[in-house]
């Protein structure tokens, strides 16, 4: 199931409108997992509408994190 919603700049109520819209339009269980860029309002709005879905940060956006750190030499 997918959805697409404007929202205020990721924020949890945001997030929770669109948790609450696709539980409306037939989610039946809660996702097993969310992934995420590290935006905190996702994370709060599933410990709320989903507290039994785990939580993991994209690696990508990890690692891009951690390579702006370093010197490009050391990549």
């Amino acid at each position: 199931m997918q959805a697409l919603s404007d929202g205020c700049r990721e924020s949890e109520v945001s997030w929770i409108e669109v948790l609450m819209d696709l539980k409306q339009r037939g989610l039946e269980c809660a996702p097993k997992l969310a992934v995420s860029d590290g935006v905190l309002g996702l994370w709060k709005a599933v410990a709320k509408c989903c507290p039994q879905t785990d939580q993991q940060r994209c690696w990508v956006h990890k690692t891009a994190n951690v390579l702006e750190k370093l010197p490009r030499a050391n990549y």
